[in-house]
């Protein structure tokens, strides 16, 4: 071989070296970034964690205290507990004659908002002392989640009334193929999804399952970085019914909440919806009345009426958006005043209408 070929199988061995360099101090770095975050997370815990049947769930006994801001940026402060499983409530205050199950999305997480001011707690004084309260939202949950911790905790808790509380971004959740391809609700946990077969089986919309569930850098970095390059919506990221993936992911909520229904066919569960437009509201008041919920509809408007005559009813989008203090007394204040009449006859199980 000439000089050449010595010096070109020379350079190729130094890009080979240089590379190999490259790779080793990036694995050294993700490996070192990786048990970085597993031994913060051991002096402060997630605040949720990885879970087999429901893909991820609140963790327990959980305490924080931070600074929050409404929409208009004035500051107020927050304290937030979990307790048992998660729950932000369990059987408080104790004793009582009549017992309150509320599930939800991030609306009932209420991380925006101390523990004695959200909706759920500011209701169930308005409804009186002999009333308890078992409160569980999780961000990120879909209708299907919801409807499996229903299962999980119903015959414990054995409530007198169930608040459920929906959400737009159900329809994406709920579906493994919308849930893959929206930036609605961006989530890089394992979700539970309804088979065709009707079983329950965990995917992975973001991510592959050995990451997802083995990653804590990742499930820390991903979600982080989709936020600050602000990813363009895709074509399913409307309502538009004339799609079909939008319309099998309502007929899959119409399949989950007539499971809930039968499995919830002598409790009187109370239903309503945050978010959404007009058309999609009204879809799901019918999936709710068909399967025998007692629908409240109308709590979008009254907010929105609030925001027109300069009420801040939104946190900062800083801590997530959703419903500052002020949000969460007013949304209350409705759902009691839908309610109150109803709940004097407890056995009685007639619809509410209230479009």
């Amino acid at each position: 071989m000439g000089p050449s070929g010595g010096r070109g199988g020379t350079s190729f061995l130094g890009v080979v070296r240089c590379s190999a360099a490259v790779v080793g101090t990036l694995l050294v770095l993700l490996v070192g970034a990786e048990a970085g975050l597993r031994m913060i997370r051991l002096v402060r815990p997630p605040r949720a964690v990885l879970d087999p049947k429901f893909g991820w769930r609140l963790n327990e006994y959980i305490t924080r205290r931070y600074s929050a801001r409404r929409a208009d940026g004035q500051p107020y402060e927050v304290s937030y507990h979990t307790t048992r499983d998660g729950f932000r409530f369990w059987g408080e205050p104790p004793g009582g004659r009549f017992s309150l199950l509320v599930v939800g999305d991030s609306y009932t997480e209420a991380y925006q908002v101390s523990d004695l001011r959200t909706w759920y707690w500011r209701l169930r004084e308005r409804l009186g002392p002999e009333w308890r309260l078992y409160a569980y939202g999780c961000g990120g949950y879909g209708m299907l989640q919801e409807y499996l911790l229903l299962r999980e905790y119903l015959e414990e808790i054995d409530p007198t009334l169930v608040i459920w509380q929906w959400c737009a971004n159900d329809l994406w959740n709920d579906s493994p193929f919308l849930d893959s391809r929206t930036i609605k609700s961006f989530n890089v946990y394992p979700r539970p999804y309804l088979t065709a077969q009707g079983s329950v089986a965990l995917g992975f919309p973001h991510g592959g399952a050995l990451l997802a569930q083995h990653s804590a850098l990742w499930l820390w970095l991903l979600p982080r970085a989709v936020r600050k390059l602000r990813l363009q919506p895709s074509r399913y990221d409307v309502y538009d019914f004339s799609l079909r993936p939008i319309r099998e992911g309502f007929d899959r909520l119409g399949v989950i909440a007539g499971m809930a229904s039968r499995f919830l066919a002598h409790r009187r569960v109370v239903v309503f919806n945050v978010g959404g437009v007009p058309e999609f509201n009204r879809r799901l008041a019918l999936i709710a009345r068909r399967s025998g919920f007692e629908w409240i509809g109308g709590l979008n408007e009254h907010l929105q009426r609030l925001r027109e005559q300069g009420v801040v009813v939104d946190a900062h989008p800083s801590v997530g958006g959703h419903w500052c203090e002020r949000g969460h007394e007013e949304v209350a204040e409705f759902l009691y005043r839908k309610l109150a009449g109803r709940l004097q006859g407890l056995t009685a199980v007639a619809p509410v209408v209230n479009d």
